[in-house]
């Protein structure tokens, strides 16, 4: 083709195009009357001819882009005939008619991106679909939406079905529809129009080409007096068929007025800690600290702008430092350079709180001041009877979920943590709902009472679920507590919770008595603090520190009895008489006992003076006195059943299964502990369950059934680590070492027994590691170590003889005869 044939046709389907304006142009003035597209379209008619006009269009601008083509093709080939030797390659047409792109305008696709694969994947291939999609990407602020719309605009199939129509306008800053309106007029280069809207809705529908627009921010013009103005923007752009409209909205509620695609998207959740530590680590570049690490990316919540601005902390401070100094600055902490929405959480959060929203409804404030004090939030429907004051507490509740300061999570609302630790700092929760909540929550801990009795397993439930709640309250109000207001039913609300810790072995509230016990002291009301060191020896005893746990309790004591409370000072004693036990200090422990079992029962404490008794039959257990040990036992088992105590009878039954176990009377021993567990297992009491499996597991051990035992074991040690129990779980790895010796994996024995000595002696637990030791020293034998044989079984005789375990004593003994009276090698 010659090219004056070429401009020939060229200017033939210019022509074309001209009349087809003409005639758009003569269609839009019959119509001008209706003034909006969005208007026109929804009459029949003028749908009809807007049909038949596009038809036309398309069919012109298809001969235009084959004219320009075979125009380009052979200019190329022109090109290439007069430059010998160069192959000319037949390209495709360019698939859009713009004579320019919009997606220079994008912003960078985002380089710290972790935890959001799915979210990204759902929203591209929802986009991917024939029709127009219309689609919302909600959540809280620092949530992560931008980063998640910017993921999609650079995916490579977004790029190859909407590129070069990729268009991103930030809405920040703009408060109206007209802004948004003329910030989208300058990304089209229409600024100049004098009808910007319709300019930009005429552009955009004959286009037609797949077009796809991100308004980010939407809530800065949505949650405004302009909210109509703006939805009905949106509907009219929602109405151009081959145009995909995604938004990024603060909050949980999209715009009015569009058909949003099935199934609409969820809105971002908090990141899990994997994603959160990649982000820590990928920021500041900080690997060490691992523990500490884990503990502070938990205080962030999984919200990704608290985790960015700790980051970059973190390329200074190491993630030990930063737990100390958030603990003291808190969300102040979380900033890098000037205060933007981008660069300061508080700021972040701020915008929230300044919503519309937000101004429109005052109790959603106080509200959210009270909700602060939740960490684990609370289900909807509770809060109306517990904060009877608030007429309008559900309609506050949807307001703060509207705005995203508070979120759903499982049958609950709850505040992210970050933004508690904001608004406890600058907002503090006060008035009448902040008594009914305090009140609600304190009440709660007298459930600690039926622990232990058929109502048992009720009150575990309720009292683990709201542990971290109760706590949290307790804690507020002991930092904030006026000295001159009575302190009774906080202190009792106190010890109920630290009494609950203690019996179900569920965390502990060292914090909370510490608490209590300084503001006490300040009153003063020496009563309340030898009941908090008294609280304070017995949680140190549920955590194997027992040297500790006793200095407390004979503090306490002596305060009780200068205070005249002598039942109370008798619960001292019979708790440090168990501590002594756990010492192996016998000798002290054994009075200590039998003299506090005396004074509850004249006192009428038959629970103490049955729990007394129990501790003599477990020294005397321990002390392989059996026999004496079962009289007590039952006698104890007695005493709690017949004040319906179960789960002390419970225990009386794991012990007296421990000591059949011992006179290999098997059959008698899983008995009991079945009986014993089934109770456990009812009073909700994970500890006590876990010891009978324990026991179960070295029952197979000594009945040769070590391929059972192995995994009973195992099963103990996991449950004894996820309650706490030190001692439990270092107990347990002794008998996975006696149960890998049996099996012949001499190695992993050797191995297990070190590690359990080594817990036992960082325990102060000379029993344990004097039993590790003959262990050892009996594999040493086996294998013909001798010196480490002697050293062990030599260490572990002396200890035995300190503790007056004369059992064991001999049994060293006998096994160093067999060494000494070897032949030399």
């Amino acid at each position: 083709m010659s090219r004056q044939d070429s401009s020939s046709k060229i200017w033939e389907s210019t022509g074309a195009v001209v009349q087809m304006w003409t005639d758009i142009i003569a269609f839009f003035r019959q119509q001008v009357c209706y003034n909006r597209i969005q208007s026109l379209m929804k009459r029949l008619q003028i749908q009809h001819d807007i049909k038949r006009l596009n038809e036309r269009l398309s069919d012109v601008m298809r001969g235009v882009n084959l004219s320009l083509l075979e125009t380009i093709q052979s200019s190329q080939q022109g090109k290439a005939a007069q430059e010998p030797g160069t192959a000319v390659k037949s390209k495709p047409a360019a698939r859009s008619t713009s004579a320019y792109s919009l997606d220079f305008a994008l912003p960078p696709n985002p380089q710290i991106l972790f935890g959001r694969s799915d979210e990204v994947e759902l929203l591209v291939k929802s986009l991917m679909r024939t029709e127009a999609t219309h689609l919302a990407i909600l959540g809280p602020g620092g949530i992560g939406k931008t980063a998640v719309a910017t993921a999609v605009l650079h995916d490579v199939r977004i790029i190859d079905r909407f590129s070069p129509y990729r268009v991103f306008v930030s809405c920040e800053g703009l408060a109206s529809a007209e802004g948004i309106i003329a910030t989208l007029a300058r990304f089209l280069k229409l600024s100049g129009q004098s009808d910007p809207r319709n300019a930009i809705l005429l552009h955009l529908l004959f286009l037609r080409v797949p077009i796809l627009l991100v308004l980010d921010n939407l809530e800065s013009a949505w949650d405004t007096t302009e909210q109509a103005m703006v939805e009905e923007f949106l509907e009219e752009l929602a109405n151009i068929g081959h145009l995909s409209l995604v938004v990024t909205m603060r909050g949980t509620v999209r715009p009015a007025r569009v058909d949003w695609t099935l199934p609409v998207i969820s809105a971002l959740q908090p990141l899990d800690l994997e994603a959160a530590r990649q982000i820590f680590v990928c920021v500041s570049h900080q690997t060490r600290d691992e523990e500490e690490l884990d503990t502070l990316l938990n205080l962030l919540d999984g919200l990704p702008l608290a985790i960015t601005l700790m980051a970059h902390q973190g390329q200074i401070l190491s993630a030990k430092e930063l737990l100390q100094t958030y603990d003291k600055e808190q969300t102040r902490l979380l900033r890098r350079g000037r205060n933007r929405r981008l660069t300061s959480l508080e700021v972040s959060i701020e915008v929230s709180l300044n919503s519309l929203t937000m101004q429109e409804d005052p109790q959603a404030s106080n509200l959210l001041s009270i909700m602060c004090l939740l960490p684990d939030g609370m289900e909807a429907t509770a809060l109306p009877p517990a904060l009877p004051s608030m007429e309008q507490v559900r309609q506050a509740t949807q307001t703060l979920l509207r705005v995203a300061l508070i979120i759903p999570d499982m049958q609950r609302v709850r505040v992210l943590s970050p933004i508690r630790d904001f608004i406890l700092l600058h907002y503090q929760p006060s008035g009448p709902p902040l008594d009914e909540l305090r009140r609600h929550f304190m009440n709660m801990t007298f459930n600690a009472d039926n622990i232990g009795t058929g109502l048992s397993m009720q009150a575990v439930t309720t009292l683990s679920t709201e542990f971290n709640n109760i706590n949290s309250v307790l804690l507020h109000f002991w930092r904030t507590f006026p000295n001159e207001n009575q302190p009774e039913f906080p202190l009792a609300a106190t010890l109920h919770l630290a009494k609950f810790t203690n019996t179900a072995h569920y965390s502990n509230c060292m914090q909370l008595l510490g608490e209590a016990k300084l503001r006490l002291e300040a009153i003063p009301h020496a009563h309340g603090v030898a009941q908090c060191i008294q609280s304070i020896g017995d949680t140190l005893y549920t955590l194997d520190r027992y040297e500790e746990s006793i200095a407390c309790l004979e503090e306490a004591k002596a305060s009780l009895v200068a205070e005249g409370d002598l039942s109370s000072a008798a619960q001292c004693s019979r708790n440090i008489g168990d501590a002594l036990l756990m010492l192996d200090r016998y000798d002290e422990a054994l009075p200590k006992l039998e003299q506090a079992s005396s004074v509850l029962a004249t006192h009428g404490d038959r629970l103490g003076a049955a729990q007394c008794s129990q501790s003599v039959g477990e020294a005397l257990r321990m002390l392989t006195r059996y026999d004496e040990a079962i009289v007590k036992l039952e006698e104890a088992k007695a005493s709690f059943e017949s004040i319906g105590f179960s789960m002390g009878a419970a225990s009386c039954m794991r012990s007296l299964a421990d000591i059949l176990r011992m006179q290999k009377r098997y059959d008698a021993a899983v008995f009991t502990l079945k009986q014993a567990k089934a109770t456990f297992d009812a009073c909700g009491h994970r500890l006590g369950a876990t010891q009978c499996v324990q026991i179960m597991g070295n029952v197979l051990r000594m009945t040769g059934r070590y391929e059972e035992a192995e995994p009973t074991l195992q099963e103990a040690k996991k449950a004894f680590e996820l309650i706490g129990d030190r001692g439990g779980a270092a107990r347990i790895t002794r008998s996975l070492g006696e149960v890998l010796r049996k099996m012949g994996r001499t190695d992993e024995a050797i191995a297990t027994l070190e590690e359990a000595e080594a817990t036992f002696d960082a325990l102060r637990d000379r029993r344990g590691v004097a039993q590790s030791k003959e262990i050892l020293g009996a594999i040493f034998l086996e294998e013909h170590r001798n010196a480490e044989a002697e050293a062990n079984l030599s260490q572990a005789m002396k200890i035995f003889d300190d503790i007056g375990n004369e059992r064991n004593v001999e049994a060293c003994r006998q096994k160093l005869v067999e060494l000494h009276s070897r032949s030399p090698a």
